[in-house]
């Protein structure tokens, strides 16, 4: 018997409350990731990275919830803990600052956003290349937040260099590189009305 407090009973208890996350059951959700996150807390300490990860985890269902504040709090302490035990480089600290760069969206925050949507774009381009597609999601992210910030033309390039590097690195047919397309394609249709 592992116990409630063992590691990987808590790394059940996280998969599982992903797994209601994606179900839509954002409630129990949260319940879980808070157990999961106390557990981590106790057992791990507050600077290792399964902890950090609950940390991230309790923000994105906290914020489907629409709870930003609470949100982006417990999302800007999962990255300060990324960037102190991990680094500004390294690949969960960068997944980290793209949940918060999808919060501060949410939330209409375009010049925090987008300063630091650029700094993370520029740390995917170093560690992972520019044709990666966490480094091509940030590209798209940049494109969204520049069209909700009405620059149209920045907005199109950026479209147009994701969706050219969703096509090379995941195909045409994969759902993202067909997401990026529609919102290019709904931008340029925006664009031939002004």
């Amino acid at each position: 018997m592992l116990g409630v407090d063992h590691p990987d009973t808590l790394t059940i208890v996280s998969n599982l409350a992903g797994v209601l996350q994606d179900q839509g059951k954002y409630e129990q959700a949260e319940e879980m990731n808070r157990q999961a996150l106390t557990g981590r807390e106790k057992v791990l300490g507050m600077d290792h990275p399964d902890t950090l990860a609950s940390m991230s985890n309790l923000a994105g269902v906290l914020l489907y919830q629409g709870k930003y504040e609470q949100a982006e709090k417990m999302s800007q302490q999962a990255l300060t803990g990324c960037e102190k035990v991990l680094g500004v480089d390294h690949p969960f600290t960068l997944m980290a600052t793209s949940h918060l760069l999808e919060l501060l969206l949410y939330q209409e925050k375009y010049e925090q956003a987008e300063e630091m949507n650029r700094q993370t774009l520029a740390g995917r381009e170093k560690v992972l290349g520019v044709d990666h597609p966490e480094t091509l999601a940030n590209v798209y992210f940049l494109a969204r937040l520049l069209n909700a910030k009405q620059d149209q033309h920045g907005a199109l390039d950026l479209y147009r260099r994701a969706v050219d590097g969703y096509i090379k690195a995941l195909g045409a047919a994969h759902p993202a590189t067909l997401t990026c397309q529609k919102d290019m394609a709904s931008l340029l249709e925006e664009m031939k009305t002004l």
